[in-house]
């Protein structure tokens, strides 16, 4: 079977060699789109003078900053071990990582989490480039809050349109077609 990781990092800036995750969400889904498993947590800085002006501002917006401050951390290679346990408990090995701009998630998971990058397929399947195309065909984005820059509530963001695109572009597969 095949399975896509959907993976949010919020980080304290853009530099996955100077900036740290601060939170991470992903889900695990089927390539049917069916969810099979969630995973979040805090994670744990080494360095709090690693935030970046802009990202500290957009966190203290949002919330993370406070929830962050107070909540329970792990440290990131205690995410990625649970991560790993995730793809291992659902024999989702090779699992594609999935989400908006995941090029982005996936050079801090190249640099903080080398085992979970090694286990992922390596090809990704990002819904921003996928997003732009239909926009470039003249297709509207279906209305939809802006983002919050919270990794749980991005990430359903990302897998809500993908399942839309899906939609748009199934209606012209082969498969319906013949249905």
């Amino acid at each position: 079977m095949e399975y896509y990781l959907w993976i949010d990092l919020e980080t304290t800036g853009l530099n996955p060699n100077l900036c740290e995750v601060v939170e991470i969400a992903a889900v695990l889904t089927t390539a049917e789109m069916k969810i099979v498993a969630e995973y979040e947590s805090l994670v744990q800085t080494s360095n709090r003078l690693s935030w970046q002006p802009a990202a500290l501002a957009m966190h203290a917006r949002n919330g993370l900053i406070e929830r962050w401050s107070d909540g329970e951390k792990r440290h990131i290679e205690t995410v990625e071990i649970g991560l790993l346990r995730m793809l291992d408990d659902h024999g989702a090995s090779r699992a594609m990582l999935a989400g908006s701009s995941v090029h982005f998630d996936r050079g801090f998971i190249r640099r903080n989490m080398t085992i979970l990058d090694d286990a992922l397929h390596y090809r990704h399947l990002d819904v921003s480039a996928i997003t732009e195309m239909m926009r470039g065909l003249g297709y509207e984005l279906p209305v939809s809050p802006p983002s919050e820059h919270r990794a749980m509530s991005d990430i359903k963001r990302s897998i809500s349109l993908y399942r839309h695109w899906r939609e748009v572009v199934g209606q012209f597969a082969p498969s319906a077609a013949r249905a």
